[in-house]
């Protein structure tokens, strides 16, 4: 975080560029160590939500940290596999839904964070015809 800060990033960002990085360097440790894409997607999500409770997050905050790297790391490897956008989506969705109930979000605000993450790999997703957003909106209403 304080190199952050010196790069001239305010504390809000910096605190958020802080919880993306331990996340993400979480997963990268993870996937060299051979691990399972649910093991990588654990370990990143409970990094983030570490970081983030140390930094002074609420647990609701820190909770949604957590889901929400958890469901970039699993829309990643579930890319990376060549899976289709709408499984994509919902494997994003599926693992913020379980990282947000692990680290004790309702289950109103998990299933937040699991469309959210649905709907931010549909939106990051290479391919942009409308059968294929079409596929992972569904799938995001079905995870």
């Amino acid at each position: 975080m304080k190199a952050a800060m010196a790069a001239g990033l305010p504390a809000p960002s910096a605190q958020e560029y802080a919880i993306e990085l331990a996340g993400r360097s979480a997963a990268s440790l993870a996937r060299k160590a051979d691990l399972t894409d649910e093991e990588i997607v654990s370990i990143a999500g409970n990094a983030a939500g570490r970081v983030a409770a140390a930094q002074g997050f609420t647990v609701e905050e820190a909770g949604k940290h957590a889901a929400s790297i958890a469901g970039r790391t699993a829309a990643e490897l579930a890319r990376e596999a060549g899976q289709s956008d709408g499984q994509v989506a919902k494997a994003a969705a599926q693992a913020a839904r379980q990282a947000g109930e692990a680290a004790g979000l309702s289950q109103q605000d998990a299933n937040i964070q699991a469309f959210t993450a649905a709907g931010n790999a549909a939106a990051l997703s290479a391919k942009k015809d409308t059968a294929s957003n079409a596929e992972a909106a569904l799938a995001a209403g079905h995870a």
